[in-house]
């Protein structure tokens, strides 16, 4: 086989492994886990995680989990479109919050109640990671 061959084989089988490896990644971690562990990893990336016990995390990520697969089974989707619907959902919770520690505010409306009656129930303080020095936080 010549060279050309080699490369050329090589790069279809990576190519289809670039597309089979995250899809097989995706099946293999459940969605409640995957909804707990993004989550976690949004508050990570905000400096925030070690304010908020993993138990809450898992708690607000699962809560909002609940509601997405119900709203997708009444609409007659599959789990692919509970999916999509709760990553943004998993953002939004991320922001409240972060506005939560950082800036000592409680922004969740009414139907948001559950994220700072989860925060309370946990004992994350209001205002815990608020530095005099530091800006509040734009949403």
């Amino acid at each position: 086989m010549t060279i050309f061959w080699s490369v050329f084989l090589a790069t279809v089988a990576l190519g289809i492994l670039w597309k089979i490896v995250p899809f097989a990644i995706g099946r293999a971690i459940p969605l409640r886990k995957g909804s707990r562990l993004y989550l976690h990893d949004q508050l990570k990336k905000s400096g925030i995680a070690q304010f908020v016990p993993q138990a809450c995390v898992d708690e607000l990520a699962d809560h909002n989990l609940e509601f997405v697969e119900e709203l997708a089974q009444r609409r007659g989707q599959g789990p692919s479109a509970a999916k999509v619907a709760l990553l943004p959902m998993l953002d939004q919770i991320a922001i409240i919050v972060l506005v939560w520690v950082r800036d000592g505010r409680d922004p969740a409306g009414g139907s948001l109640q559950h994220i700072p009656d989860t925060l309370r129930k946990y004992g994350v303080v209001l205002g815990v990671a608020r530095s005099k020095d530091s800006p509040r936080t734009a949403l």
